[in-house]
This record gives structure tokens, sequence and C-alpha cells, in this order.
């Protein structure tokens, strides 16, 4: 598939270059706000190991956030940022059961206490919402399939509302603006039924080449 010629239809003059920067622009803004891109992932708690790695659907991704995690058949709840400030080095050093988290980078779990050994092999249940990399030319193949029109969408308004260019058109920028907006609440909503792009093996796409 290959969303670069659907929007040079409407943005004569526009570079390859900046159209692609833009629909990845789109595809970013589509997946905060929605959270349409997001995996499933069963974290295997190890004995007085607190640090583990989520991993990512493709290289060109990003962790946004993570939208639930279960351990125990509950809730998993972060820490907060203030009690993450009044942490101790003693405290990393604690084993028991693991009652909150919190990232230490910027895709890496930390669970407070350490896992024990009766803990080990313990799985924590992690739905983590992606975005693409600033500088992506490439994306999950489901998530452009599923949300081509709201990424088209997204980044023809984003270039037709920058003035003083040959492809500069405020009024249809509003119209594309309208029309992503409601295609991004759709999408919001198909996650809400959990209707979401999963953790497949697919190969990334680009935007201005077909393959």
């Amino acid at each position: 598939s290959n969303l670069l010629p659907y929007c040079a239809i409407d943005l004569h003059g526009a570079t390859e270059p900046l159209i692609i920067s833009a629909l990845n622009g789109a595809a970013i803004d589509l997946c905060k706000q929605s959270g349409c891109w997001n995996t499933w992932e069963d974290i295997v708690l190890e004995s007085g190991v607190g640090e583990y790695d989520i991993s990512p659907p493709s290289g060109n991704s990003r962790l946004w956030l993570i939208r639930t995690a279960l351990f125990n058949g509950r809730e998993f709840k972060p820490m907060p940022a203030d009690q993450q400030a009044a942490i101790t080095p003693a405290m990393f050093d604690q084993q028991g059961t693991p009652t909150c988290y919190w990232f230490s980078g910027v895709s890496t779990m930390q669970v407070l206490p350490k896992p024990s050994d009766t803990d080990a092999g313990r799985i924590i249940k992690v739905r983590a919402v992606w975005i693409p990399t600033i500088n992506a030319t490439t994306l999950d193949s489901d998530l452009m399939e599923r949300y081509m029109d709201a990424i088209i969408a997204g980044a023809n308004a984003r270039l037709m509302r920058i003035p003083g260019q040959a492809w500069s058109n405020p009024q249809l920028s509003s119209y594309y603006e309208n029309q992503n907006k409601q295609l991004v609440g759709a999408a919001r909503i198909d996650q809400m039924g959990d209707m979401t792009i999963g953790n497949l093996a697919v190969k990334p796409r680009k935007f201005g080449t077909i393959r």
C-alpha cells in the first residue's frame, strides 16, 4: 500500500519528504489520541529482577503509555511521580510481591519490590500503546490499512493550512481537519471495544514506496 499519491493529488508542488513528514505526524496524532496501535504482552517475573523491557512491535515505534497492567487478576497500578522521588536505594534491594511499577527508561518497566522466589514465574499482563517514531518512513501494515483515511486527512489538513504555498487551501484544510477528527473519534471507539491493532508479525510498509 502507498499513501503518498493520495495526498499528492491535492498538494501540487509539495515535496515528497514534506508529505511523508506530514503523514507520519498525522499517524502519531492518531495513535496518541485514539490508542489504536496497542499490544498485549506477558511480562514473566524473575526472582530478584526489578526491570523488564516492553517489546516494541517494530523498530519504528515508541512507547506512548501503558493503558492496562494486570497482576494476579487485578489492576497493577503505576507509582505516582511524587512517590518515585521518595524512593531510597535500600528500597531497590527489597524483595517481595510487586505492588507497583514505573518506567525507568523509554520502554523499561521497573517493579517494586523486586519479585521473590515465590513470585518468580508469575505474569504481569501489559497493554502498551505505541506511536511511530518522529522520523519513521514506514508504518505497521495493519495500522496503515485500517486507518489510512484518518492519516491521509490529517496530513492534508496539516499541509494545506501552511500559508503562502502553491498547495495552501485553508477552506479545504478545515474540511480535512473535520474529517480527521471524525475518523480519529471512530478509531478511539474501536479501541474501547478492543478492536485494536495487535502484535502481529507483519512487514512495515513505506509511506512513499509500494511494497
